[in-house]
């Protein structure tokens, strides 16, 4: 058999012949052959984005006052501060002459360019996001960080590459920073078993001090919102729990990831029930249901004549 018969609405850009045992061990030779996604699926299936969890969390003040000392330092390291000086004495030499708005415009988005890239680079790289199996606290990461720590230098021995900067950041985290300098391959593989059995032996408290964790949290929070501890503490405890049961949920139905939206069922002007796929359809879709839905009160009594004229907008 030397040939592959097809539908006629296929488009088949390339075939061919793969070498004697190319395919599985045998003296025969595979067939192949190249066919268009759109031509097999009748469209061409959009790209997949899957949803990405936010490192940066603007509700705890701890996280955000981290976020915002490294922005002002990465500000200052590449020279925003005296370009916003500059984009003021421009602002005031544009009152006695309009002709440098040019020039204002030009530095003004120069600006904002480099802002964003630096708030950006800095959110992506603020905090680990947790998967929520093992609950997190500062206590057990300790744990955790000695084993990536052990690691590494097992890497290092082995030849693989790592970074060296992350090794002495996480030494000095540890304290291990002379264990690690006079370190050997067998003495580095033990200490990675010893972090193992530590971190084994401590996971089962890491309930208890996420628990603590929170109600150090909680302290922040009531002092910056200028409310209690137990109100602050209360929310917090709520929210976890919430979050554990629906990660319970989740891990049941083998839903841990969550998947992007591929696909809409919605109704037309004719009453017509359609199913969208692209992700401009989808959009515009969506956007239009929300739009109706936010709109509903402006059919009511209170929102037509006389009421209206009467009552007026509250």
């Amino acid at each position: 058999i030397d040939r592959i018969w097809t539908t006629r609405n296929l488009e088949i850009s390339r075939a061919g012949y793969s070498a004697f045992g190319g395919a599985c061990p045998s003296d025969h030779r595979g067939l192949w052959l190249d066919i268009s996604t759109a031509s097999v699926l009748g469209h061409r299936p959009p790209r997949l984005l899957r949803p990405v969890a936010h490192r940066l969390n603007s509700k705890h003040p701890r996280l955000r006052q981290k976020y915002c000392n490294q922005v002002l330092q990465a500000y200052w390291a590449q020279g925003v501060n005296k370009e916003f000086k500059k984009l003021s004495v421009l602002r005031n030499q544009y009152r006695d002459d309009p002709t440098a708005s040019d020039e204002i415009r030009l530095l003004y988005n120069q600006i904002h360019g480099k802002t964003r890239t630096i708030r950006k680079k800095v959110a992506e790289s603020i905090r680990k996001v947790a998967r929520g199996e093992v609950p997190w606290s500062p206590r057990l990461q300790k744990f955790r960080d000695e084993i990536e720590l052990w690691e590494r230098v097992m890497k290092r021995y082995e030849g693989q590459t790592t970074s060296p900067t992350i090794i002495r950041r996480l030494a000095k985290r540890c304290g291990k920073i002379s264990e690690v300098e006079n370190s050997n391959p067998q003495n580095a593989l033990k200490s990675l078993k010893e972090a193992h059995q530590k971190y084994k032996q401590a996971k089962p408290q890491a309930s208890q001090w996420r628990v603590e964790h929170l109600h150090g949290l909680a302290d922040a929070l009531a002092h910056e919102r200028n409310t209690t501890r137990a109100h602050e503490i209360k929310i917090l405890l709520r929210t976890e729990e919430q979050r554990r049961q629906g990660l319970a949920a989740r891990r049941l139905r083998g839903k841990l990831v969550k998947r992007a939206v591929t696909r809409v069922s919605y109704t037309d002007e004719y009453g017509q029930s359609l199913e969208a796929t692209d992700p401009h359809v989808i959009a515009e879709v969506c956007a239009q249901s929300n739009l109706q839905r936010q709109h509903r009160c402006l059919s009511t009594p209170f929102l037509q004549n006389p009421l209206l004229d009467i009552v007026g907008y509250l």
